[in-house]
């Protein structure tokens, strides 16, 4: 019998728009001068820190790049462990 597997559900967005704002802040990087260099609007960057909407997978991608890290970083919660299942909500 497989081993029994741990379900984790958390509210990506809200991580995504906390984790987004944290680093964008850590870097003294402003919302426009980030907007810009990624070729999006200053308004979308906003919804995002809010939470309010989320990234299409290509724009996280893009964010994860210029940010040097894996999207991961931006979307998985700390206590997120191979052999655990994620469920976004």
């Amino acid at each position: 019998m497989p081993p029994r597997t741990k379900k984790i559900v958390y509210d990506v967005k809200g991580l995504f728009a906390r984790r987004l704002k944290a680093w964008r802040k850590s870097r003294r990087l402003p919302l426009k001068a980030l907007a810009v260099d990624l070729g999006l609007t200053e308004s979308a960057l906003c919804q995002w820190e809010k939470g309010v909407t989320f990234p299409s997978a290509d724009n996280l991608a893009l964010i994860a790049t210029y940010a040097k890290l894996p999207p991961c970083h931006f979307i998985c919660p700390d206590s997120y462990q191979s052999g655990c299942l994620v469920e976004l909500k």
